[in-house]
């Protein structure tokens, strides 16, 4: 009886371990700041709201910047993102 509950809580908590450890090494992160420094593959980023996050990163990570532009700097092909913010009015 014991062996049996044993059993049935120790396979799904091996499942749900190994889709955790699986899901951590392939989450994606989103970093939103400023890079105040490179030490290695330690990108050292003070964040918007102050604070200063340390980022190892792999052999090839993905950068994107943010960066204003006019409409004539738009080129066929390029990627464009927008994005809006709350006025004080409560539009956007």
């Amino acid at each position: 009886m014991i062996g049996k509950f044993l059993r049935a809580v120790a396979i799904p908590s091996v499942i749900l371990l190994s889709s955790l450890i699986q899901a951590s090494a392939e989450d994606t992160v989103r970093v939103r700041g400023t890079v105040e420094r490179i030490e290695g593959p330690v990108f050292v980023v003070k964040m918007r709201d102050g604070s200063v996050a340390r980022l190892t990163v792999t052999d090839n990570p993905l950068f994107v910047a943010i960066v204003p532009a006019k409409m004539s700097d738009i080129k066929p092909g390029m990627f464009v993102g927008s994005a809006g913010m709350m006025q004080e009015d409560g539009t956007q």
